[in-house]
């Protein structure tokens, strides 16, 4: 009969593998309800596909906008950026062909500083709402920042984002699905019986 520290010792070591396939299990569960599609424009393409995910980004640039750069060469090798699109005053960047619905969060990598690129973009689902992006918090002027939207969408409608007057640089676009409330606490009680199944072996034990 093995010694009760030994017995003790492989019971945790089982109990542990349990729990870490629980956790692996529920990851895969809750992975669609955290897709993302991400545009990082390391190309001039337009449309460009998505360079993660899929979808497709397909920028207008209006007035004074010089379009898409590589941000190798001077002047705009200074930004510290590879791959961004100048968007102009009142540029369009229409994102479209994802598979994603329900409530979004929009985050745009956009230069910002005090003068000309204010980073006031706005958004427009087709047929649906409007509104503007939110700052980060303690962004400092003269840096990329990325702002946020929360936003609702159904199946097969785009997101039109829209530059400000001063222009914008736009150097990354992502979507990312809020999971759903549900789903979470559906994943959290897969792990309720091999928490109270380690609690109870792990628990000290009275002496006899």
């Amino acid at each position: 009969m093995l010694p009760t520290s030994i017995n003790f010792g492989c019971q945790r070591k089982r109990i542990m593998k349990s729990v870490i396939a629980t956790i692996g299990l529920v990851m895969l569960l809750i992975t669609p309800s955290l897709a993302t599609v991400e545009w990082d424009f390391g190309s001039s393409g337009s449309p460009s596909p998505a360079s993660l995910g899929s979808g497709t980004s397909t920028v207008t640039p209006g007035r004074f906008g010089t379009g898409w750069h590589d941000g190798l060469t001077a002047p705009w090798s200074a930004f510290g950026a590879s791959g961004f699109w100048d968007m102009g005053r009142n540029g369009t960047m229409v994102l479209a062909g994802f598979s994603d619905s329900g409530p979004i969060t929009l985050r745009v990598l956009e230069w910002v500083d005090a003068g000309t690129f204010s980073g006031n973009l706005s958004y427009q689902i087709s047929g649906g709402g409007s509104g503007t992006f939110q700052s980060p918090a303690g962004a400092i002027p003269g840096t990329w920042q990325e702002w946020s939207a929360t936003i609702n969408l159904a199946l097969g409608q785009q997101v039109t984002i829209t530059a400000a007057n001063g222009g914008g640089m736009i150097d990354r676009v992502i979507l990312s699905v809020i999971p759903e409330p549900a789903t979470m606490v559906a994943a959290a009680l897969l792990l309720i019986p091999f928490g109270l199944s380690t609690w109870r072996v792990l628990r000290p034990r009275g002496r006899a």
